[in-house]
């Protein structure tokens, strides 16, 4: 039963056989006799180049010589060509054939690798057209994919004998699964199959189809009478989904106002700027300010002449202007000259005699008194006697 082979071609009249497994080099010993054929020998030049040329792809394949006899093949026969790596050679204890670059080297019986499996014969390599299988070619290999089981036979001519052989592919139940699930992320959505062998080694798909959980954003406007405040500020929370929802509040500044006023004062007191802030319609800062300027205050100064005593001095008066500010008018009154003057007089009249003073105004208005004292003079008496 070479179901478990693929035929890779005949050279030299031996036809190589490639596992569709992999195994230990004690296995791969037994299953090629099992067979009639034996693990890969190569003998020549040639022959190397044709494994070569069919060793194209991995794992490695077991080659027929033992570390304990590098002489000589399993088959008995002399090695009389060898293409050893150095490194892969001083290891122990089983030949391989590299497939990346056809050296030699000696691995040990846990190595798992294909089976190039040789099959010797007396005639020559059949030719192409010689070959038919039950699907109508007449290639080395076949590749088929039935939908069911199905048995595949093949003749080879070599122009002597005519052998045959079948091999019944098994087409094993593949199954399928499917599963739903959802993500915040829309990366995650889509469909994703992952395939795996099942107990038949056939593939088991799992399909998950993933879908998109909705986001929500929710947006609110707010007013602020600090210029900090404002601007745009989103807070991200979990929703009932445990996606993003995003609340995005735009805050705006409210108008604050100021105003402003001029007034007068006529305190130097009152004067400057105040500023008064209320809250406005808004609830923000309205600032009024009121600017205080001084009136301007005036004094006026007059002099003035008295002859009374009683009237000098300084005098200031206070009125409102035109500002209705202080006006203020100062009067300083000095006091004008009086002047007396003083006479002697006589008189023979006793009644005539005494002080007697005499008020007219001088030339400045004031009192000008003129004080004459009379004085008696003397009466004398003569006594004379006549005769007549």
């Amino acid at each position: 039963n070479f179901s478990a082979f693929d035929y890779m071609g005949c050279n030299e009249g031996n036809y190589y056989y490639f596992s569709q497994y992999t195994t230990s080099w004690t296995n791969a010993f037994n299953d090629c006799q099992q067979f009639g054929g034996h693990i890969l020998t190569i003998n020549n030049q040639e022959e190397q180049n044709f494994i070569e040329s069919i060793a194209t792809f991995s794992p490695a394949l077991h080659l027929g010589i033992e570390k304990n006899n590098t002489s000589q093949w399993i088959t008995g026969e002399p090695v009389v060509f060898s293409n050893w790596e150095t490194s892969n050679f001083n290891q122990c204890c089983y030949g391989e054939f590299l497939w990346n670059d056809g050296t030699w080297g000696f691995d040990p019986n846990t190595s798992q690798h294909r089976i190039c499996m040789e099959i010797e014969t007396n005639g020559l390599c059949p030719l192409t057209s010689d070959i038919l299988w039950s699907t109508g070619s007449t290639e080395p290999n076949i590749t088929v994919s039935p939908s069911q089981t199905t048995t595949y036979s093949v003749s080879v001519d070599n122009g002597t004998t005519v052998c045959t052989d079948s091999v019944t592919v098994t087409v094993n139940a593949t199954d399928a699964t499917f599963a739903n699930a959802t993500s915040c992320n829309p990366l995650d959505t889509g469909v994703v199959s992952v395939t795996n062998p099942n107990q038949f080694g056939c593939d088991s798909v799992h399909t998950i189809t993933t879908t998109l959980l909705p986001s929500d954003a929710t947006f609110a406007n707010a007013t602020s009478c600090n210029p900090l405040d404002t601007g745009i500020v989103s807070v991200t929370n979990p929703n009932q989904f445990g996606c993003d929802s995003v609340h995005t509040v735009t805050t705006t500044l409210l108008p604050s106002d100021a105003t402003f006023a001029n007034a007068t004062s006529c305190n130097p007191l009152d004067t400057g700027v105040v500023s008064v802030t209320n809250p406005n319609q808004f609830g923000c800062d309205s600032v009024h300010t009121i600017t205080t300027t001084l009136l301007p205050s005036d004094a006026t100064f007059a002099n003035a002449t008295s002859c009374n005593p009683l009237d000098t001095g300084v005098v200031s008066v206070t009125n409102p202007n035109q500002f209705a500010c202080d006006s203020v008018h100062t009067v300083t009154t000095t006091l004008l000259p009086s002047d007396a003057t003083f006479a002697n007089a006589t008189s023979c009249n006793p009644l005539d005699t005494g002080v007697v003073s005499v008020t007219n105004p001088n030339q400045f208005g004031c009192d000008s008194v003129h004080t004459i004292t009379t004085t008696l003079l003397p009466s004398d008496a003569t006594f004379a006697n006549a005769t007549s």
